[in-house]
């Protein structure tokens, strides 16, 4: 139908020119793609008319008028021609995800009898995201029909549940149908309501950046994300409302990808949708929607309707101790280089809590398998480790859940048991995991290799003779390694409180 409305509508000259040299053949070429055409569009007219529709029959009377005088008529090509420039010309429009006047749509029947299957028409002057709710007294389940899309899916159940369908409805008319229960009474009130545009002139979203604002139902928000290099998207959002999040390739046209969703409860009796994307996008600007839809359910009455969003995952150095507050998701994810091979995570008190380091891959970031340990309220020291294999390249993905606001510490770093240095001037320090004070006292010894032969050079270790023992309070989570330099020949003693635990000199 395409090919035949091109060939009408921009070769109209070819025509003339076919009738000036009796071109038969193209003659029977041009009155056919117009009768093939004319056909097409009258049964779209069955439904209404549109401006397409209009242009079609102007040409086809000009055409037609012409060939069966198998001359050019004069008359009619003059007539046509001013009827064909006066409709204007018809282009195709591109998608614009622009927030359309959030007020309450009205198809063509506002109230519908609620009994068995009933339908109205519905018509849309400007694209964007709809919300399409029927409410009956017994429940009324609702469905829409697009002329090249097809039937949606019916949403509600009759009798029980009413209907709520939230779509992305293009310019022009749709079927809407109700089903009620066959023996139902009453009416059944339409709605159809547009999304609102919060951000009336979105931002850039910058990595790693968090962003805390608001987001209801009917109600959308919008970031510009600006790319000079293919990349792989990391976007997760979270609301009390949050419905849908979409990505828009230079504000017009939508990328395919949708988000995965999960319930999550960063707080006690107060659960968000949490919605993650992971795409890879190349270079340009976009534009990420967030739209809003029913709340979740809270354990007290509350009207807040928080939400959340933030890009990427933010890399940290190879040794660090660092003390955080979590992040309103109850979850935080860091990347952090693969030479450390040590990871600790401590909280003030015990509580529920889990800590997690796998191998970092973008693609795979919200289900990658991971090493774990955890914390409940029972845990009597508030504390978990973690020991990795050092590898030069790549990253370790450091996930740490816990409630929404509560401190925590994470440290990690390389644990080289053994180093050798090349000749020369060396400080050597230790470096701790934990606080000091819970940490036993740090104990060295330095070698020198001599062929295959292991000499001492010097140690920092402590004495310990018969008169000079060594007493400390510390935490006892793993082996734990400390030298003596026993100066005395003679019999020593292991007293040990709290831990029960296996001592060997």
């Amino acid at each position: 139908m395409v090919c035949c409305w091109a060939v009408l509508r921009y070769t109209w000259p070819l025509f003339c020119l076919s009738q000036a040299v009796q071109n038969s053949w193209l003659l029977y070429c041009h009155r056919l793609a117009a009768k093939i055409y004319l056909i097409f569009q009258l049964l779209m007219a069955v439904t209404g008319t549109n401006k397409i529709i209009k242009e079609s029959l102007i040409v086809h009377l000009f055409f037609t008028g012409s060939a069966i005088q198998n001359k050019l008529n004069l008359p009619v090509f003059i007539l046509s021609c001013l009827l064909l420039l006066g409709t204007g010309f018809s282009t195709a429009q591109p998608l614009v995800p622009r927030s359309p006047i959030s007020q309450p749509l009205t198809p063509e029947s506002e109230k519908l009898k609620a009994q068995g299957r009933q339908q109205t028409v519905l018509n849309i002057s400007r694209f964007g995201r709809y919300a399409i709710l029927a409410k009956s007294e017994q429940g009324s389940a609702l469905q829409y029909i697009d002329r090249m899309a097809g039937p949606s899916a019916i949403e509600g159940q009759p009798g029980e549940t009413n209907g709520r369908i939230d779509a992305f409805l293009d310019k022009g008319d749709y079927k809407i149908i109700t089903h009620s229960h066959n023996e139902g009474e009453g009416e059944v009130d339409l709605r159809v309501i547009a999304s609102e545009e919060l951000n009336t002139t979105p931002t850039q979203l910058i990595d790693y950046k968090l962003i805390e604002s608001e987001l209801g139902d009917f109600q959308q928000r919008s970031w510009w994300i600006a790319l000079k290099q293919r990349k792989t998207v990391i976007l997760e959002a979270a609301g009390r409302n949050l419905a849908d999040l979409r990505i828009w390739k230079d504000g017009n046209w939508l990328i395919g990808d949708k988000p995965v969703s999960e319930v999550i409860e960063p707080k006690p009796g107060k659960p968000l949708m949490a919605q993650r994307m992971i795409v890879n996008l190349n270079p340009g600007l976009y534009l990420l929607s967030a739209y809003g839809g029913p709340s979740q359910p809270w354990a007290e009455t509350s009207t807040a309707k928080p939400f959340y969003l933030r890009m990427g995952i933010p890399e940290i150095a190879s040794s660090a101790r660092m003390s955080r507050v979590m992040s309103p998701f109850g979850i935080d994810r860091w990347r952090v280089p693969a030479k450390s091979d040590y990871y600790r995570m401590a909280l003030e008190t015990p509580e529920a809590a889990s800590f997690a380091v796998g191998r970092f891959n973008e693609r795979d970031v919200f289900d990658s398998d991971a090493s774990q340990a955890f914390i409940d309220k029972k845990t009597l020291v508030p504390v978990v480790q973690i020991k990795t294999r050092s590898q030069d390249q790549g990253f370790q993905l450091v996930t740490v859940q816990a409630e929404a606001g509560r401190h925590y510490i994470l440290q990690h770093f390389m644990m080289n048991k053994y180093r050798r240095v090349d000749p020369g001037k060396y400080w050597v320090s230790t470096l701790h995991s934990g606080h000091g004070s819970d940490s036993v006292d740090a104990t060295a010894m330095m070698t020198k290799w001599v062929g295959s032969e292991e000499r001492y050079l010097y140690d920092s270790a402590l004495n310990l003779d018969l008169n000079t023992g060594w007493k400390r309070r510390f935490n006892l989570l793993d082996s734990l390694t400390l030298f003596f330099e026993v100066k005395q020949t003679g019999t020593y003693f292991v007293n040990a409180e709290g831990v029960s635990a296996e001592y060997r000199f």
